[in-house]
Parts: structure tokens; sequence; C-alpha cells
């Protein structure tokens, strides 16, 4: 691949099927059955509700486009990046003595990581 490595739990399976459930299943969304059941229950509910709530809605092309998305091996990839190019300003920085710096530095690499980890 790229031959770099990044910081990742042991158990990065178990943390992904905590936040994704079965990760590696391929979903299928929407279909015919669905459709047919919403056209089939929308007259009986809409004589229930008494007109109160209309179910007409229609979408674009453009609503249904689906936005580009980053996969996660990509953020993953960029922010070890970043934490690698930050970790060599923080040497940099400590070789010359700017210690205030290092310190921001750090603080910043901690928050990119925090940020990463809470998001992903």
């Amino acid at each position: 691949m790229c031959n770099k490595k990044f910081p990742a739990p042991k158990n990065y399976d178990e943390v992904l099927r905590d936040v994704y459930g079965d990760y590696k299943k391929k979903a299928k969304a929407g279909g015919l059955t669905t459709t047919r059941f919403l056209k089939s229950t929308r007259r009986g509910l809409q004589e229930r509700l008494q007109g109160k709530w209309q179910f007409l809605y229609s979408f674009s092309e453009e609503d249904l486009e689906r936005p580009n998305v980053k996969k996660l091996s990509g953020n993953c990839f960029e922010t070890a990046d970043t934490l690698i190019a930050s970790r060599r300003k923080i040497m940099q920085e400590f070789m010359e003595g700017n210690w205030e710096n290092c310190l921001l530095r750090i603080s910043h690499c901690q928050e990119e990581a925090i940020t990463f980890w809470k998001c992903h």
C-alpha cells in the first residue's frame, strides 16, 4: 500500500462493530418492497389522520445524489500524516529550546487525535 503506520487499537474490529454494527456486510437500502409498502399504507394513513399530515413529497435527481464521503482509511492516513508532520515540528522546536511552542503543538496534536477518535 503506502507503507505508513498509524496508531490503531488492538481491538479495532470490536471498536468498528460497536460504532457501525456489522461493518463488513454490504447494506441494501430502500427497494421495491419499501415502495410498495408505502404506497399501500399511505391512503389508509391519510384517511386516519384526516388531512392533518400530508405525505406528498417528491425528490429531484439532485436530492438522490450521494455526497462524496471520505473513507475511514483516507481519514486515518490524513490524520497520521498531520501528526507525523507535527511531531517533526515539535522535535525542531524542542531542539531550539522553544518549550512554549512545543507544549502548544503537543496540545494541538492531542486535540487532533481526540477529535479523530470521537468522529470515527
